[in-house]
């Protein structure tokens, strides 16, 4: 659901003039929930520097002009690779890939309470 609700406000944001530090933000906090969830398993750092990474090597890749010449074969593709190598990018990637993580740990030890609660009641089992 948030991949969605992420990959629909970047979308959203792509049209409006301007807003190109936003879209790049919501691209990289894109490729932290997209490890997330691919890699269920790995701690969030893991995740916002794997997401952060995929976006600086995009970004570098760009300088080589590979992404301009595929999304001129294939539009779409321009939303995932880019065609420009703008250095303010970075900048962008990092806002949101370490937005995405303070996201996550903020949820995490909101979710964590019950989780206390949980192996306290598994402690103390009646039953035995």
């Amino acid at each position: 659901m948030a991949l969605l609700l992420v990959v629909g406000l970047g979308l959203a944001v792509s049209r409006v003039p301007g807003a190109g530090f936003a879209g790049d933000a919501l691209y990289a906090v894109m490729a932290v929930v997209l490890a997330r969830l691919l890699l269920p398993g790995r701690s969030w750092r893991w995740h916002a520097a794997l997401g952060w990474g995929w976006c600086v090597a995009v970004e570098f890749l760009q300088a080589t002009g590979i992404p301009a010449t595929i999304a001129a074969a294939v539009p779409a593709a321009r939303l995932v690779l880019g065609t420009t190598f703008v250095p303010v990018d970075l900048v962008a990637y990092t806002v949101g890939a370490l937005g995405c993580a303070a996201v996550i740990v903020r949820s995490s030890r909101w979710s964590s309470v019950p989780r206390a609660w949980r192996r306290s009641a598994e402690q103390v089992d009646p039953r035995h």
